[in-house]
């Protein structure tokens, strides 16, 4: 068969021709035909096994996206459950209401136990009465300012909020920017 066939493809049509030259044409046909039989196979699982590492490569990438995804949504809700608020952002603005109420409180009840030590002495009833509303709102400040725990839910210290918040709004769009990848 070395030299009775030719096969040539033409690149810009993707076309294969494959010509035979022998003196009986049927058999150059029935050569013709086996080559084409052939080539179709060849080529054919050339593109399904090409086809196949496409599909396995894409299948990898959107398990390790889907992983992600599901890892961003964990920390996420881990730190929500931990501080058990779904919004750093409004828990912050809260705590900075509180945190003014408390110590517009403690100034009035400073000037007012000072009234009270003046005039009445540090035995007076009223006077025993404030010290001890400030030593609450005191500790109450302090508390917050701290993050301590009160009850079942954990208060995200003040100094901490900045950071806790860029964490989230990171994760937040690395959840979006993965999520839009996976679509």
């Amino acid at each position: 068969l070395n030299g009775m066939v030719n096969v040539s493809v033409d690149e810009k049509k993707g076309v294969y021709k494959i010509g035979v030259d022998y003196k009986d044409p049927e058999k150059a046909a029935e050569i013709a035909n086996m080559y084409y039989g052939e080539l179709d196979i060849y080529l054919k699982n050339k593109v399904l096994t090409k086809s196949k590492r496409t599909r396995k490569y894409l299948e990898t990438q959107l398990g390790m996206v889907t992983d992600k995804i599901d890892s961003l949504e964990k920390e996420y809700k881990s730190l929500e459950k931990k501080y058990k608020s779904p919004s750093v952002a409004d828990e912050a603005q809260a705590m900075g209401s509180m945190i003014g109420t408390l110590k517009t409180n403690i100034m009035e009840l400073n000037a007012k136990l000072d009234i009270a030590k003046d005039f009445a002495g540090t035995e007076n009833i009223e006077y025993k009465k404030t010290k001890k509303e400030l030593e609450v709102y005191t500790e109450q400040l302090r508390s917050i300012e701290a993050g301590d725990k009160k009850g079942d839910v954990n208060l995200i210290p003040i100094k901490d909020i900045p950071d806790i918040k860029v964490r989230m709004q990171r994760m937040e769009r690395e959840v979006d920017a993965t999520a839009a990848i996976y679509k």
